[in-house]
């Protein structure tokens, strides 16, 4: 669907009580979301997500490369208003700290693209946002966020960014520590 037409007519068609045409998946097994998404209609996607909510437009489905709508629209960086709505309105649908194939996070993807800094930020406030994971390269986002800033003027630039995203990947390990020892705890317990 990379249509408002196409978007209209099967909102139509939903609204007048058939299947839901917005979970229906495509070769790649995208949902309409991820193809407004990958065709850069950005306006589409977050028209359908306030029409119709996340759970209608299947805002947390993983499509066969283990991709995400979230993680699709940090990929190209281009998608930053997308990212800010999903945030906002939908923080516990969209599955923040999945793991696509190759390893990543939307939160890494995001790192690694042309997607503004704030927004990236905003995508490690997520509670499940997995901000110490490391993907097959074993890079964090901090490694990607780090190669982006070539200069000192950018480690000026984005330094308050870095500094939150340092902070938030250093709380992430500490939780991730507690919870290793309360499961060997538990272990030695019983």
């Amino acid at each position: 669907m990379a249509t408002y037409a196409d978007y209209e007519k099967k909102r139509e068609l939903f609204v007048k009580g058939g299947d839901n045409p917005f979970s229906h998946l495509d070769a790649d097994g995208n949902t309409p979301l991820m193809v407004a998404i990958k065709n850069h209609n950005e306006g589409l996607a977050i028209l359908m997500l306030e029409d119709l909510k996340a759970k209608t437009c299947k805002l947390d489905h993983v499509n066969k490369d283990g991709d995400t709508a979230l993680i699709l629209a940090a990929r190209d960086g281009y998608h930053d208003r997308l990212i800010e709505h999903i945030v906002q309105y939908y923080p516990d649908e969209c599955n923040a700290g999945h793991v696509n194939k190759a390893g990543q996070t939307a939160l890494i993807v995001a790192a690694d693209s042309e997607t503004d800094r704030w927004t990236t930020i905003s995508i490690a406030e997520f509670a499940d946002a997995n901000p110490s994971h490391m993907d097959k390269r074993g890079n964090t986002a901090m490694n990607y966020l780090l190669s982006t800033c070539v200069s000192t003027d950018d480690m000026g630039t984005y330094q308050s960014q870095l500094e939150r995203l340092y902070d938030l990947e250093k709380e992430d390990r500490i939780q991730k520590e507690n919870d290793s020892m309360q499961h060997l705890l538990k272990g030695q317990m019983n």
